[in-house]
């Protein structure tokens, strides 16, 4: 005798040992699963707190010292896992419904004359006002909010370890608008080498967040930091 488990196993044999059938067959008919409620209580009391200490590992202090050292040896750092998963999530959902409808613009550029099209930028481009009443406005202050606070540590520790650096990020005023963009992998979208402050407006540092949710190297889009001449 024999039996095929809803999960394809196949159980030979029964008639000599019927013991595996009447174990699996206990085991879905008296399983509990968790209530909503108890595996809510779960997430909230261990899991969360444990994944926010993954999530910000570049709070501590040690950290935030390498990378202000970084900052002041070669102009750049890179945090990976910089933003908690909800608050991704969030920027990446808003981020495609402005331009599945459309609320983005061809991205253009300036420092002389404007010229738009895929030879020079080939993105899509939303500047968001943080003040403004829709979610893009909500999800873009709060995204600037975790960057300020970065800057704010790391300028801390860089007192220490990278004076040059902490000196440069006291500098920081303003802020410009945020720039939700987003490169269409059909068309091969990318952005021209050029320097965010090519036209002297004032930008000393730029934050980029990637959203793409499970990329890899082979996908594309890395950006690519040049460090004078071709270098």
């Amino acid at each position: 005798a024999a039996a095929v488990l809803p999960s394809g196993a196949l159980l030979e044999d029964l008639e000599i040992d019927p013991g595996p059938l009447l174990r699996e067959l206990r085991y879905r008919t008296c399983l509990e699963a968790p209530s909503a409620a108890e595996s809510e209580h779960l997430e909230q009391a261990y899991y969360k707190p444990l994944r926010m200490l993954r999530e910000r590992w570049w709070w501590n202090p040690m950290a935030m010292g390498v990378l202000a050292k970084q900052l002041a040896e070669q102009s750049f750092v890179l945090i990976d896992g910089f933003l908690p998963e909800e608050q991704v999530r969030r920027l990446r959902e808003c981020n495609e419904r402005l331009y599945r409808d459309s609320a983005m613009q061809r991205g253009g550029t300036t420092g002389g004359e404007q010229r738009v099209g895929l030879p020079h930028r080939g993105d899509h481009v939303k500047w968001v006002d943080y003040s403004g009443p829709g979610e893009e406005s909500k999800v873009s202050a709060a995204l600037t909010a975790s960057i300020e606070e970065a800057i704010d540590a790391m300028s801390q520790c860089a007192e220490r370890e990278a004076p040059e650096a902490a000196k440069a990020l006291k500098r920081l005023r303003w802020r410009s608008e945020a720039m939700l963009t987003c490169y269409p992998g059909e068309t091969r979208a990318r952005y021209f080498r050029h320097s965010d402050n090519s036209s002297g407006n004032g930008r000393l540092l730029t934050a980029i967040i990637y959203l793409n949710d499970g990329w890899s190297p082979g996908h594309g889009g890395e950006l690519r930091l040049f460090h004078g001449g071709e270098q």
